[in-house]
């Protein structure tokens, strides 16, 4: 399911640089395939939303934010429609199976919120570091003062505020930083989906695609085309 995700994600942004040139009805159809497709490999294809605003408007600019993308946008919607209603017969349950964790961890509420932290802080490092201690680590029940993993987490939760701190009054650069509590919204929101080892890479390596997508943008846009190859 990991590799089927990032496959159809890969085609469904593909189909849309190719439509946001083109604004070929072949290459809409194809990019809501795609994205349905990858919605239905895994629930992880979710976060592809932010990321189509992030290409869309680095292909479109300005344009991004008009009626123009109106199409593009109510197709990603027929397909969220139908994963959803697809969702709802399988599980047979209104909430279409979003309700539904993988474990219990039988935290206090305290820890379950510094374990949010935890496994964010983690998450975020993994983005930028090319080592990290123990990062597969199981769930303590209590907080693990004493170990550096802990550590290095809440040093990368206070560098990604201090992030969206600094990009505040960039459109572009929130939509990278907020992206990425989004990608990671199924653990933020309910700390039992973690399960009993919260961290794997099948969380971080399409986020780290969509980083890098953002990274280019936010040099793209720092730069104004002054590094443009010319033709």
């Amino acid at each position: 399911s990991d590799v089927l995700v990032g496959l159809f994600a890969l085609v469904a942004l593909e189909r849309l640089t190719r439509w946001a040139r083109a604004r070929e009805l072949r290459d809409l159809g194809l990019f809501g395939l795609a994205f349905l497709a990858a919605l239905a490999s895994k629930e992880q294809a979710l976060f592809l939303v932010p990321v189509f605003a992030l290409v869309l408007r680095l292909e479109r600019g300005d344009a991004a934010t008009t009626a123009s993308a109106r199409p593009l946008w109510l197709t990603a919607g027929a397909c969220l429609v139908v994963y959803v209603a697809a969702r709802g017969l399988v599980f047979g349950d209104w909430l279409a199976g979003f309700d539904r964790a993988n474990s219990e961890l039988g935290l206090t509420a305290a820890r379950a919120l510094l374990f949010r932290v935890e496994a964010f802080g983690t998450f975020l490092a993994m983005l930028l570091l090319v080592e990290l201690p123990n990062p597969f680590r199981a769930v303590a029940p209590s907080a693990p003062w004493d170990t550096a993993g802990l550590w290095i987490a809440l040093v990368a939760c206070l560098a990604w505020l201090a992030a969206a701190v600094w990009v505040r009054r960039s459109r572009l650069g929130q939509l990278v930083v907020w992206s990425l509590p989004f990608t990671f919204a199924a653990i933020l929101i309910a700390p039992n989906n973690a399960g009993q080892f919260p961290i794997s890479d099948r969380y971080v390596y399409l986020a780290t695609f969509f980083f890098g997508v953002g990274l280019v943008a936010l040099v793209r846009r720092s730069t104004d085309g002054r590094y443009a190859p010319r033709h």
